[in-house]
């Protein structure tokens, strides 16, 4: 699992903290706790607790506008996390299709490099010398 696949999963976890009406910060730390931490988390509801958003990790910094915008507009929270993972997760597949579609061109590079020049050399050229030399019999 990567770490943005963790992060979605851990989001989904605050958000259905949230839903059962846990504060932000605890639902934060509750989540950190269920997968140890492994997103940061904790740190993101300590340093929300103090008004402030680490900015060191774009998507952690990302979920922190999000809870600060919740604070200051009066807009779920939960519905904001839960979009925010399947963002994530879309970003994420789409990171690896980009990913697999380049090693696929990459595959390519060993058939043009070793396959090839071994077919024409035991496929191709033995053809050919056979053709010449049967050429020279006729005009020789």
């Amino acid at each position: 699992m990567s770490a943005v696949d963790a992060l979605a999963f851990d989001l989904d976890l605050v958000s259905i903290c949230l839903q059962t009406g846990l504060p932000t910060e605890r639902a934060l730390s509750l989540a950190a706790a269920a997968g140890g931490d492994r997103t940061g988390l904790d740190r993101l509801g300590r340093s929300l607790a103090l008004g402030e958003i680490d900015d060191s990790n774009p998507e952690l910094a990302s979920v922190g506008r999000l809870v600060l915008f919740s604070r200051s507009t009066g807009v779920a929270l939960a519905p904001l996390l839960r979009g925010l993972a399947g963002d994530l997760r879309r970003s994420e597949h789409r990171r690896r299709q980009v990913a697999a579609a380049r090693l696929g061109v990459e595959l390519v590079v060993p058939l043009g490099v070793c396959i090839l020049p071994a077919f024409l050399l035991l496929g191709v050229v033995p053809v050919v010398l056979g053709l010449v030399d049967d050429m020279s019999v006729l005009f020789g």
